[in-house]
């Protein structure tokens, strides 16, 4: 995927992209100023030569001057080779003809002298006779670049790029504040100036927005967990009452049996639903062993190992954590290996070669797992693969587990290879020193 620029980024191309051309039609039109200031002084300058050229000849035509017409001018019927024609609509050419004209020197059009020293520019000047040319040694273009105007503009576009960076920082800075507080609104963004009204506005609508969604979600963890802790009271009695019931009535036993094992039914979804509530609530302020913690959800399992194996390291010490979370993960994936998976189940614990900080957790069974199209879904709350709703659940497995990692800093993959699926966590781990094999022996491997 392409990298989308930054506002900040976008907002000082644009900015220079202006200034440039900016200071390209400023030094344009000062250019085309300065020529023809410059022309109308050189023909200015040339002029009172010229006219005494002009009538030294128009004498020595009339039989009035004997000898040729001394000066500074030179008259050719023919240009040498060496010459460059210009164009009579360049700036210069246009103004210096013109003053010539008005001058009183009717000259056509201007040739330049390329290799003659000193060098010289040529004036046509049309008459009856012909067209005759008239030299005058000067210079039509600067032999150097006017460095004075070059560190001029070179200042300027410093000045302007500076100006623009700055008010682009300004303008940007806020946005990129608010957007650092939208990733993660937990982590501390230090203070800035005061920006805009409107970046007043918008800071404050979020932040009322987030105060709200903060509440309600305060109100719906109180209301999950007050609604869940008091109903698991009526269920004890229910079922209590259902055991005090008579033996010896066939019947009677078997409609005991059913309300015990539906009042089992809604204790189990109502532990989730308390389950879900501390998944966000409960502090990571522990230091766990990972390892161990996985050991006692095995052996609280209590399956055969032909069903169930481990492969974990003598300790992995994961903080910050909680050791209550962790339970309720590792318990989370294996009971949803089991119930939509298939026995063996293996539960694997190693560090990721790849990155020494990270401990990969993985669930392996055999069964079909989940579609790459479901998996998005299977981690959302009340989420189910399966829509017919037929396989036993209550869709808060998975969306415990991903609510736990997320806060943990890690992440969660699915991966299917060889008919087995895997269930694999990425948890950030302490740099501790690793011991040496647990239950089944497990030595480092790559998380991949």
């Amino acid at each position: 995927m392409a990298r989308v620029p930054t506002l900040f980024a976008r907002l000082v191309l644009v900015q220079v992209i202006t200034s440039l051309a900016l200071l390209g039609l400023f030094a344009l039109v000062f250019y085309v100023e300065r020529n023809r200031t410059v022309a109308q002084l050189m023909a200015e300058r040339w002029l009172p030569d010229l006219r005494a050229h002009l009538a030294c000849r128009a004498m020595a035509g009339k039989g009035e001057r004997e000898g040729g017409c001394a000066g500074p001018v030179r008259e050719v019927a023919q240009l040498p080779g060496s010459v460059f024609h210009t164009r009579a609509w360049a700036p210069r050419i246009a103004t210096l003809l013109d003053t010539l004209r008005e001058g009183g020197v009717p000259a056509a059009s201007v040739a330049v002298s390329i290799r003659e020293e000193p060098p010289l520019i040529w004036l046509a000047l049309p008459g009856p006779a012909g067209t005759r040319w008239l030299g005058v040694p000067d210079q039509l273009v600067e032999p150097r670049l006017p460095l004075r105007m070059v560190a001029m503009l070179t200042m300027a576009l410093g000045l302007l790029l500076l100006v623009n960076w700055r008010l682009a920082r300004t303008l940007s800075r806020p946005l990129e504040r608010l957007r650092q507080r939208i990733e993660d609104p937990s982590r501390p963004v230090p203070a800035a100036p005061a920006g805009t009204v409107e970046m007043a506005t918008i800071e404050a609508a979020w932040e009322a927005a987030q105060a709200r969604l903060a509440e309600q979600a305060r109100e719906r963890s109180l209301l999950l967990a007050g609604v869940s802790h008091d109903l698991r009271s009526p269920l004890a009695r229910i079922r209590m009452a259902a055991e005090l019931l008579p033996d010896g009535d066939v019947t009677l036993a078997a409609r005991r049996d059913t309300i015990t094992r539906n009042v089992s039914v809604a204790d189990q979804l109502l532990q989730s639903f308390l389950d879900h509530v501390r998944a966000g609530e409960l502090p990571l302020d522990e230091q766990v062993d990972l390892a161990e913690h996985a050991r006692a959800a095995v052996r609280a399992m209590g399956r055969p190992v032909a069903e169930l194996r481990i492969e974990a390291p003598a300790h992995l010490w994961l903080a910050p954590a909680n050791g209550v979370l962790i339970d309720r993960v590792i318990a989370n994936l294996l009971d949803n290996a089991f119930q939509h998976g298939q026995a063996p189940v293996m539960l694997r614990l190693y560090r990721a070669v790849d990155a020494p900080a990270t401990a990969c957790l993985e669930v392996i069974d055999t069964g079909p797992g989940i579609p790459p199209t479901q998996q998005a879904e299977a981690l959302r709350a009340f989420g189910r693969g399966d829509t017919s709703r037929q396989r036993p659940g209550t869709g808060l497995g998975l969306a415990v587990v991903r609510q736990v990692v997320e806060r943990l800093g890690g992440e969660i993959r699915f991966q299917q290879v060889d008919g087995l699926h895997t269930v694999q966590l990425r948890l950030p781990v302490r740099p501790l020193t690793w011991g040496g094999s647990g239950v089944g022996g497990a030595g480092d491997a790559g998380c991949g």
